[in-house]
């Protein structure tokens, strides 16, 4: 019985430290917000890598190499990450005089305490980093 105990503590602990959600969401708000600020950047001539937010498995999984993907992205005037959820972050985002507003929807995954996003999509050398989108929602 002592034994049984101390194994179901020991799962417990490493189900917990293994965890890829957190209970604010916090974290994972301000994650979304810096991609959506560098991808904002990107389209003002910096071109600021997003390479680095995507998930390392997907990368591995897809036998791609940082330099051998574009990510997509929007030519994002504005942003605003609206809440988080079980792992999923959901963030608006509009273009010039909001003439366009997507609602997109970000799966991240954490590996050694950094976050990533979980791309839905690889396909012609792009990768989408968001899980869904709701297109020309209103606000």
């Amino acid at each position: 019985m002592r034994t049984f105990f101390l194994l179901s503590v020991i799962l417990f602990v490493s189900a917990c430290k293994s965890s890829t959600v957190s209970i604010s969401g916090k974290q994972e708000k301000a994650f979304i917000a810096n991609f959506l600020n560098d991808m904002k950047e990107s389209n003002l001539e910096l071109k600021r890598p997003l390479h680095h937010y995507i998930d390392r498995e997907f990368i591995n999984a897809n036998g791609l190499s940082n330099d051998g993907f574009y990510v997509d992205a929007f030519t994002v005037d504005g942003y605003k990450v609206e809440s988080y959820s079980e792992g999923t972050v959901i963030a608006l985002v509009w273009g010039e005089d909001k003439a366009w507003m997507h609602r997109l929807h970000f799966k991240l995954s954490k590996e050694k305490g950094q976050l990533y996003i979980v791309p839905s999509l690889y396909e012609d050398e792009f990768v989408t980093p968001w899980w869904t989108s709701e297109r020309d929602v209103e606000q």
